[in-house]
């Protein structure tokens, strides 16, 4: 029987335990399943009513979860890590939280009695408090170096790839977060041509990013991933995420941007 997952969120750490609920259509019905590991004293199984399902989808929208970015990250040994799926794209993070989490969390713990998994007040992120650019900065770990397929075999390259296909996808959405965070990269063409470069992959790959700043690797980004979408059939994107172009680009940004803190 072939489920439809409708929402998944999981939190916990290695002292505290893991806890996880998911959110299938299954067979007509909406099922979710509630478990916790270690201990399973609790795990149980119902059903979700319709109207269930408009609460939750409210709550996610007064969460701003859509806004979200991918990852959120505060190099914190142990503490709590946490992921939600919805709508095909997850959002994790491991003691840093995006504004609207802890209401989120609020309502799942009420409306399905998971209990509720409280943000440290210090690591909520909220406007201004933190630079949004670091979210598109995280990227430099996952990113392809260009190198890595020649020592791959079939299968593997296949499983890179696929890996390589997620990340780009993430980086396409995380990009669009930035821009609602910082609507001066809505105006991307304009960061380009004010430093000079042509719109041009070709030309843009030529450079030494190194003697950029900071929004304009970002505008450049944005630019390829927009000509894609204009195009219909580029995955010029695609190509930069695993041919070693961002992880040179992403790189640099992550020097200036620390020189910048």
């Amino acid at each position: 029987m072939n489920n439809d997952k409708i929402f998944e969120f999981s939190y916990g750490g290695l002292f505290s335990g893991y806890r996880e609920l998911c959110i299938v259509e299954e067979g007509g019905r909406i099922i979710a399943r509630y478990t916790e590991f270690p201990q399973a004293g609790r795990d149980r199984t119902f059903e979700v009513s319709g109207e269930d399902l408009e609460e939750l989808e409210r709550a996610l929208e007064g969460a701003g979860v859509r806004g979200w970015f991918a990852n959120y990250w505060n190099p914190v040994l142990d503490g709590t890590q946490w992921s939600l799926t919805f709508e095909g794209r997850t959002h994790e993070g491991s003691n840093c939280y995006p504004e609207g989490f802890g209401a989120l969390s609020s309502f799942l713990a009420d409306r399905f009695d998971m209990p509720g998994c409280e943000p440290e007040e210090c690591f909520v992120e909220r406007p201004g408090e933190i630079d949004p650019r670091e979210h598109i900065a995280l990227y430099l770990n996952r990113v392809g170096d260009g190198r890595e397929q020649q020592r791959m075999d079939a299968d593997e390259l296949e499983e890179h790839m696929e890996d390589m296909r997620m990340t780009a996808s993430e980086m396409r959405a995380d990009i669009d977060a930035l821009a609602d965070a910082a609507p001066r990269f809505r105006r991307y063409s304009e960061i380009i041509e004010d430093a000079g470069i042509e719109p041009s992959l070709q030309r843009m790959r030529e450079l030494d990013v190194r003697d950029l700043d900071a929004d304009v690797i970002i505008a450049m980004m944005a630019f390829i991933y927009r000509a894609d979408r204009w195009d219909g059939y580029s995955e010029d994107f695609l190509e930069c995420v695993t041919d070693g172009t961002f992880d040179r680009w992403l790189e640099a940004l992550s020097e200036k941007l620390a020189r910048e803190w």
